[in-house]
């Protein structure tokens, strides 16, 4: 069993020794668990070792197969393909960072450079001339049409006022010589009407006067009443038709005053709204120009000055990149371009590696992914010779094809002690508890798929225990439940060791103990790991 327990054992190999050790161990414990106890027992006490639980922490280390590399290494591509003109350094050479590594034949990209610098001279040229005599011209003629809308509105506006000022007397007085006609007109009037009545009468008197049969002079008399009333009805009538023709014609005056006021003041309101109107849409025009279409043509203008520059800075930057310097410090381990021949983009020309750090990769299942966290120790070995090692990343994301996640170590070896690509062994640990109960693994028993232990109780009897048990490492295993850290643990096998049987602790006595020795694995009945 001790040669077991320090045997280093791959995962696979372990579990498949622990099912077995596990089956053989159970056989004979069941088979012992279940032969009768002896109806006497013997006198003389079994010696067992006690001890109890230990409390620390445990870890199970699996191995794996890990692939050395350089923490950093570079695949070296060429950014434009072409012609190799040059090459510097060779397989096993030292580099630095910026050193040329080769040279590609810039002749084809001289050309574009050309064309792009070329047009960008001639969109230089227009966006000035955009920017310049294009926009002021915009915006000159933008000025003069909002200047011409304001002065004709204002002269619009003074006409019409103006002529409110000089034509409503006028137009006034006209009314008012109308009224005063008009009175003169109902005073004629009346008076015609005064001296027709009269006239009337006294036509009346003198025709009854030669009825009646009136005196030659008295006739007379009448009649010249009448001749004098009706002169004075002619008169009146005459005085009435002129003060009428007066009136008819101031009135036909001012009705034609007024008409051609009106149509005239309508004329000038309607230059007035029409010359309101072209100023707003001057105004808006104005507003549109210098807030929106000269900002938006200068931004293009620029837009196309910049993209036309980046253009050229791309076609210059391509030329830059037919000199090929490293980009990091280290070895070169690969050259795929000679002089004269083809660098393409799709392959790398130089693999530089820096050696100062090497690390181990190597692909873990999910459970040992979620153990491992960066820090942790581990060892590889290449050959007969172990290195130390610390975990530096934990994938978090399986692999496609395999279901494994990668993990990263950082190698404790010195530069250039290692070579790139060498297979190796990676110890690592992949289950671990903290602050748990351990105790051997060789105290643990099983029957029918339950484990348990024997306990030494305080009258001096083995009493069996059945435990819950969680990882082992192969010497310890981790007690989740049924002990406590004062519990009395038996930890030696014998085959008088029963349940209830009077046990002694061989460990505490001076004088050498009389436990018989353990024989095969399968016999002892402890459980290998």
């Amino acid at each position: 069993m001790k040669n077991v327990k320090k045997r280093v054992i791959a995962v696979t190999a372990c579990a498949a020794l622990v099912g077995a050790g596990a089956g053989a161990l159970f056989w004979s414990r069941s088979h012992q668990a279940a032969a009768p106890v002896q109806a006497q027992v013997e006198e003389t006490a079994v010696p067992v070792n006690v001890q109890s639980p230990s409390q620390g922490s445990l870890e199970v280390v699996a191995e794996f197969i890990g692939r050395v590399q350089p923490d950093e290494s570079v695949n070296v591509f060429p950014k434009v393909a072409g012609t190799v003109l040059a090459t510097h350094f060779e397989v096993g050479q030292q580099v630095k960072k910026g050193d040329l590594l080769f040279e590609i034949d810039p002749a084809d990209i001289q050309t574009q450079v050309a064309v792009a610098e070329a047009a960008y001279n001639m969109a230089k040229a227009g966006v000035n001339s955009m920017l310049g005599s294009t926009l002021d011209l915009q915006r000159l003629q933008v000025d003069s049409n909002l200047r011409n809308a304001k002065n004709a509105f204002s002269n619009a506006n003074k006409a019409y006022n103006d002529y409110i000022d000089e034509y409503d007397p006028s137009v006034e007085k006209l009314e008012e010589t109308c009224d005063e006609l008009y009175d003169s007109l109902r005073e004629a009037q009346a008076g015609y009407q005064a001296a027709s009545a009269a006239s009337a009468a006294a036509k009346k008197a003198y025709e009854e006067s030669i009825t009646l049969g009136a005196s030659a002079g008295a006739q007379g008399l009448r009649f010249e009443e009448y001749q004098e009333a009706k002169n004075r009805a002619a008169a009146a009538e005459a005085a009435y038709n002129s003060v009428r023709g007066a009136y008819e014609q101031a009135k036909t005056a001012y009705n034609q005053a007024k008409d051609g006021y009106d149509v005239q003041l309508d004329q000038l309101r309607s230059a007035m709204r029409s010359a309101n109107i072209a100023l707003d849409a001057a105004e808006g025009t104005e507003e549109i120009t210098n807030e929106k279409a000269i900002p938006e043509a200068e931004a293009s203008a620029n837009a196309q000055l910049q993209q036309a520059q980046a253009s050229l800075e791309a076609s210059r930057k391509q030329l830059e990149y037919t000199k090929v310097a490293s980009p990091i410090d280290g070895v070169i381990e690969l050259k795929n371009v000679e002089e004269h021949g083809i660098a393409s983009q799709s392959s790398p020309a130089y693999i530089v590696t820096n050696k100062e750090i090497m690390v181990a990769r190597f692909n873990v299942p999910a459970s040992a992914a979620q153990a491992m966290e960066a820090g942790d120790a581990l060892q590889i070995e290449n050959g007969s010779t172990v290195y130390t090692g610390t975990v530096i990343e934990v994938g978090s994301m399986a692999d496609a094809q395999s279901g494994l996640f990668p993990v990263k170590a950082r190698i404790d070896a010195q530069p250039g002690e290692l070579l790139t690509g060498v297979a190796v062994k990676v110890s690592a640990p992949t289950q671990r508890v903290q602050d748990a109960l351990l105790i051997p693994i060789d105290s643990l028993y099983h029957e029918d798929g339950r484990s348990y232990v024997y306990l030494m109780d305080e009258s001096g009897c083995a009493r069996k225990t059945y435990v819950e048990t969680g990882i082992n490492d192969n010497d310890r295993i981790v007690v989740t439940s049924g002990l406590e850290a004062s519990s009395r643990l038996i930890t030696s096998w014998n085959p008088n060791l029963l349940d209830g049987v009077k046990v002694t602790d061989a460990s505490a006595q001076p004088a050498a103990s009389s436990e018989p020795e353990k024989g095969t694995e399968a016999s002892s009945g402890a459980q290998e790991g």
